[in-house]
């Protein structure tokens, strides 16, 4: 199994934290963003694992060295994440595949959930009450109805995590149905769009909650320091022994 990890984004609602640096290099309690979760891969026997670069892509690449392989990714300044994940197509070609957004901390188990759950596309979905700006799910009979950004508040029952396996079988489907949104000029939609299609073309999505294991996406100063105390209370005696 391999693993996609985008880091290329700039990163502009944390302000002149990441004016000069990648959010995923941000410390969390001594260790960068990125370091642990390719730790968290490590850990689950995955290191053949690919970086997504484009802002400050040089100390990206200074912190992991040759733990990694590196895609540059020219557009990061005018699009979204689907030319990143379209970008890495070659490298995880007919194998099983991890996706994973470089701005997220998750409890190792989440991961360890999501490998062993079977189905061409696993979709790790937090139980939860969303904000405006997350990436909204509804869920019936532990089945994914909708998946986006603009389902109302009230509809939604939880959050795409950013986190996903793609089985090999599903591989060369998902980066058509990539190539073919991008296609249509929209380079700033989301995975969820992507997931929607697949869904409208009947490929059946697979489920697994992260509940109760502990995860964030930073985005926003205060993410920071909640993700500090997740690591501290949740994670660090689990992954750092």
């Amino acid at each position: 199994m391999k693993a996609i990890i985008t880091a290329a984004g700039i990163g502009s609602r944390l302000g002149k934290v990441t004016e000069k640096n990648n959010k995923c290099l941000l410390k969390i309690n001594g260790t960068g963003l990125i370091e642990i979760s390719v730790d968290i891969l490590n850990s689950h026997g995955i290191r053949d694992i690919v970086v997504v670069t484009g802002h400050c892509y040089g100390k990206v690449e200074k912190v992991l060295k040759d733990r990694v392989t590196f895609v540059y990714n020219p557009f990061y300044q005018v699009s979204g994440i689907l030319p990143s994940v379209w970008l890495c197509r070659n490298h995880v070609e007919n194998d099983d595949f991890i996706f994973i957004t470089g701005d997220s901390l998750y409890h190792p188990d989440i991961l360890k959930d999501c490998i062993k759950k079977k189905g061409g596309v696993v979709v790790c979905v937090e139980n939860k009450n969303c904000d405006e700006e997350d990436s909204k799910v509804i869920i019936r009979n532990n089945k994914i109805v909708k998946m986006g950004k603009n389902i109302e508040l009230e509809e939604a029952t939880g959050e795409f995590t950013g986190i996903m396996k793609v089985e090999k079988n599903a591989n060369k489907k998902i980066f058509d149905t990539i190539e073919k949104v991008l296609k249509q000029g929209k380079l700033n939609a989301y995975l969820t769009d992507v997931l929607m299609e697949l869904k409208r073309e009947n490929f059946p999505l697979a489920l697994v909650y992260t509940n109760p294991n502990p995860r964030i996406e930073i985005d926003y100063p205060e993410d920071l320091i909640n993700a500090k105390s997740i690591f501290k209370n949740s994670m660090k005696s689990i992954l750092y022994k």
